[in-house]
């Protein structure tokens, strides 16, 4: 996560009127999806947002008539606080594991990124197959 500089945020000119309509809601719709305590996210097209919780207003599940099975974020209708803070903003490309596909196993996950030993054609050709069988993207 990049450092932010709190007093450079804070020198930034706010909308006092947006401030003072605090109780108005911004809605929109989303996928939601994992995240940390008290943090919320959504996948919004193609970013991934993250607010406080407390500053949900309210949340509704939406229903998808072609919504596949193995889909595991949740479409969502969201009302959010005017003023709610952005606290992360991400490309979905960040996302280690598609929420909309089954979680990736674990053998998979916790894999590094770049392999200790010298190159194996068989151990690539393995791979290759193992992924595309199970429909997974590394």
């Amino acid at each position: 996560m990049p450092n932010v500089d709190h007093s450079w945020l804070a020198s930034l000119p706010r909308d006092e009127h947006a401030v003072e309509a605090s109780q108005e809601r911004l809605g929109f719709t989303a996928f939601l999806l994992p995240a940390p305590r008290d943090r919320v996210r959504f996948l919004v097209g193609p970013l991934l947002l993250e607010f406080n919780a407390a500053d949900i207003i309210d949340i509704e599940e939406l229903t998808l008539l072609d919504q596949p099975k193995q889909l595991t974020a949740i479409a969502v209708a969201v009302a959010l606080r005017v003023a709610a803070p952005l606290l992360a903003l991400y490309p979905a490309e960040m996302l280690s594991l598609s929420p909309l596909r089954d979680p990736m196993p674990f053998s998979l996950a916790i894999r590094p990124t770049a392999l200790m030993l010298p190159p194996s054609p068989e151990y690539t050709a393995a791979l290759a197959e193992y992924l595309e069988r199970h429909d997974l993207e590394t």
